[in-house]
Order: C-alpha cells, then structure tokens, then sequence
C-alpha cells in the first residue's frame, strides 16, 4: 500500500493466529519477516495472538521462560508470570511497537 511508510502499524494474519506490527520498512510486499524478542512475548488477554502448545517451560526466578510450537511447526520463546503445562495450547501476544515487520528479502542471507 503506497500510502502507507515504515512506523505504520499493520495487522497480519498467519495460520496461527493475528497480530498486528510496526513497519519497518518503507514499502511492504506479500510476505514480510515477523522479528520478536522473546521477553516481549507473552501470554494474550485477548483473540489476537499466535497459537502455539507448550513445549518446555522453567521457572526463572521472577516469570517463567518457556517454548512452544506452532501449527506449522515453528518454535516461539516466550515469558510469563504463569506456569502451563507441557502441551497445553497458549495464545501468545507482543505490543505492535515490539512487532517488527520487514520485507522478505531485506533479512534473507
């Protein structure tokens, strides 16, 4: 979209879920590169989010750090205040600002 331009939030849907991000390029094609920081994501007070079950999850001290795979089989890193069980299915979410959305081929190697 012309009218749009790098720090524009964008939603976008996935087969696993909706999020919305912060664009970080000046022009956006189809497929873009989703790029979060674990500790940005966490567990969703909402629909919008990214389904995933839990694969492996440790107490941290002060928030848990866990791992869980999505429906096409990728792997998020995540942290929660929470304890869920192993293989139980978690709806992840991360703030827009922290949802860095670039253009396929600019992180292609």
């Amino acid at each position: 979209n012309p009218s749009m331009a790098a720090g524009d939030r964008l939603p976008f849907t996935m087969e696993e879920g909706t999020l919305e991000g912060t664009m970080m390029d000046h022009e956006m094609q189809d497929h873009v590169s989703v790029l979060i920081r674990p500790h940005d994501l966490r567990p969703a007070a909402s629909d919008v989010g990214i389904d995933v079950t839990i694969k492996s999850i440790e107490y941290r001290g002060d928030h848990f750090s866990g791992s869980g795979q999505t429906v096409s089989g990728a792997r998020l890193y995540f942290t929660s205040p929470n304890h869920y069980p192993i293989g139980y299915s978690l709806r992840l979410w991360a703030d827009p600002s922290k949802v860095l959305l670039y253009r396929a081929a600019a992180v292609q190697r």
